[in-house]
């Protein structure tokens, strides 16, 4: 298998270092990208998707849409009141993921009960959650 460029998308410390070291060590090639924000995805769009392409993305649904580090970062944020809800930032950032990278594997993590989307959803905290991000990005769940 050749190298991979995965994009994970997860708000939760925790969870993006524990997923991100799951991919490195069951995919030691694969370059991880991790970002904590709508808002950092946004900027990764459009700053270095045309350098990265991601060819796998694993997106948390509810995504916050500024992170600490954009506090930190921005200096020009986007008041609260104009913010689109982030109980569905993930599926926002999937559908322009899907517009910009067509040939990108997208799968959506969540831990709500979803059936209203258009990508594969892997289920956090499941049994098996762990073994079916090593079958998505191995291809072995189409």
């Amino acid at each position: 298998m050749g190298k991979k460029n995965v994009l994970v998308l997860e708000d939760d410390p925790r969870q993006a270092f524990w997923i991100a070291d799951l991919i490195r060590t069951e995919f030691p090639d694969a370059d991880v990208k991790l970002l904590e924000s709508e808002n950092a995805f946004i900027q990764f769009v459009s700053t270095e998707l045309l350098e990265w392409r991601p060819d796998y993305a694993l997106l948390d649904i509810l995504i916050q849409y500024y992170s600490i580090e954009d506090f930190a970062q921005e200096t020009e944020l986007l008041p609260f009141d104009k913010l689109q809800p982030s109980v569905e930032g993930g599926l926002r950032c999937a559908k322009v993921l899907q517009q910009y990278v067509p040939t990108c594997r997208i799968t959506l993590m969540t831990v709500m009960d979803q059936n209203h989307v258009d990508f594969q959803l892997l289920q956090k905290g499941a049994d098996g959650f762990k073994g079916n991000i090593a079958k998505f990005l191995a291809g072995d769940n189409d």
